[in-house]
């Protein structure tokens, strides 16, 4: 009789930590799919600058996961850590907060650059970090991916990159991305400076 209530404490916990994950996982969903439907209702729309900034961001974001190319680097780099970035075997950089990477600058960039809440679908998974990393690695295009998560190039994968004779492309794809998402900021920064604040 102990037996059957030992399990029947470990069916009800294991379902309450289950909820409580998709609670978490549903509430960053919302969360960011509410900075951008408020991106298109606040404030002035981007100026032209921004839009093209905007659109080399995006062109550049998928320059840069096409330059990199299929890695083994990135696949069993999260095996045997803590949760949660230890869920899956790959992607342990992927293990952040998705409010750390959708900033409201990088919020503005992709919305600029054609990003939509249709476009925000995570996989149905137990979390593991941001909510669009699953098993088989972020469920989001790479035009629709912040800044951070496409330039970031860890130890293992900058080896891999450049035994394959591809890091010196891939640096400077990352650089020049960079360098156009600081650009978008001045105009952006700029724009929403010299907007009227409604009363």
């Amino acid at each position: 009789m102990v037996r059957f209530w030992e399990q029947l404490s470990d069916r009800l916990i294991d379902r309450l930590v289950q909820t409580l994950r998709q609670h978490a996982y549903a509430t960053d969903l919302r969360w960011l799919r509410r900075q951008f439907r408020a991106r298109g209702r606040e404030g002035a729309p981007p100026g032209p600058d921004e839009l093209r900034c905007a659109e080399r961001m995006r062109a550049l974001r998928a320059s840069i996961l096409g330059a990199i190319g299929l890695v083994e680097a990135c696949r069993g780099c999260a095996a045997g850590h803590p949760l949660p970035n230890g869920r899956y075997a790959g992607g342990f950089c992927c293990g952040g907060a998705t409010d750390a990477l959708f900033t409201s600058l990088e919020i503005a960039a992709l919305a600029a650059g054609g990003t939509r809440t249709w476009h925000l679908h995570a996989p149905r998974r137990a979390r593991a970090g941001c909510v669009f990393r699953g098993p088989g690695g972020c469920s989001l295009p790479p035009d629709h991916r912040p800044t951070r998560c496409v330039t970031y190039l860890c130890t293992e994968l900058s080896r891999d990159l450049a035994a394959r004779g591809r890091l010196e492309r891939v640096e400077t794809l990352c650089s020049a991305l960079e360098r156009e998402l600081r650009r978008f900021e001045a105009l952006h920064a700029a724009r929403e400076a010299a907007t009227p604040l409604d009363c």
